[in-house]
């Protein structure tokens, strides 16, 4: 023990941390399709006897950086960065192409919904967020970005092809990114809890597109003048159009409209 009166020094690793990630929310509509696929899963007689944790429905989200237990003084920094980065993201539309799992479909340990973005910007957003990460001290990241919705985690591998088949072929359409959130993951017993510590909406308009209301066309003649106020307009006052002498058509010649 030290001399009484001495004050405790803290070690790097008595500091307090937080486990963050960015995510990408989608609106409602798309998590309600995504919740009933789970639920089918969870019905399903091909269901596998692996201990399986289930993600919420309110907790499905699209990560596009985990930062794993980080300073809680770079919050500011992180709300700061994503609010940056939403000002010059465009509206983003992704496709829920369907079940997969991680690291592969015969010996999965995490059940996804496959997600992809044929316009390119969710793969720029992700690697926005990288740069992020890397500009506040971060490791960067060893594996490619895949865009994904965790529906379950599985205990140890398991084959899960038999239980994906029994679904069939689920059609999930398409679904629009809503706000760019940084979490807290706080974890227990009963699995992972996320704690929304900043949100920032994504509603940039498209790149090169104006959003201002458009002038309706005149259909004034150019080089006309309105007449003066109080001035009585008429038919009469306006010239008629030249009268264009005809000229005959020579049939033998050979010409016809073209």
């Amino acid at each position: 023990m030290g001399p009484k009166g001495a004050e405790m020094v803290h070690t790097p690793d008595m500091l307090e941390t937080i486990r963050a990630f960015v995510a990408i929310n989608l609106e409602i509509s798309a998590i309600r399709r995504v919740a009933a696929i789970q639920r089918s899963l969870r019905s399903s007689p091909e269901a596998v006897s692996t201990k399986t944790s289930w993600v919420a429905p309110p907790n499905m989200h699209l990560t596009l950086r985990f930062f794993g237990d980080i300073d809680p003084a770079l919050q500011p920094a992180i709300g700061d960065g994503m609010r940056n980065i939403a000002k010059i993201t465009p509206s983003i539309r992704v496709k829920l192409v369907g079940l997969n799992a991680f690291p592969h479909i015969d010996r999965a340990r995490i059940l996804i919904i496959e997600v992809t973005d044929n316009s390119g910007a969710l793969d720029q957003l992700a690697e926005r967020m990288e740069t992020l990460a890397q500009a506040i001290g971060m490791q960067p990241e060893r594996r490619p970005f895949q865009a994904h919705i965790t529906l379950a985690r599985l205990r140890q591998n398991t084959d899960v092809a038999r239980w994906f088949a029994s679904l069939g072929k689920a059609e999930l359409g398409e679904a629009q990114a809503v706000e760019c959130a940084l979490y807290e993951s706080t974890l227990s017993c009963k699995g992972a809890e996320y704690t929304a510590l900043e949100r920032v909406a994504l509603s940039s308009p498209i790149p090169g597109r104006s959003h201002r209301p458009r002038r309706r066309p005149s259909h004034r003649p150019k080089g006309h003048a309105m007449p003066p106020k109080g001035t009585k307009s008429t038919a009469s006052s306006i010239p008629p159009p030249p009268r264009l002498p005809t000229i005959p058509i020579n049939s033998s010649n050979g010409s016809k409209d073209r």
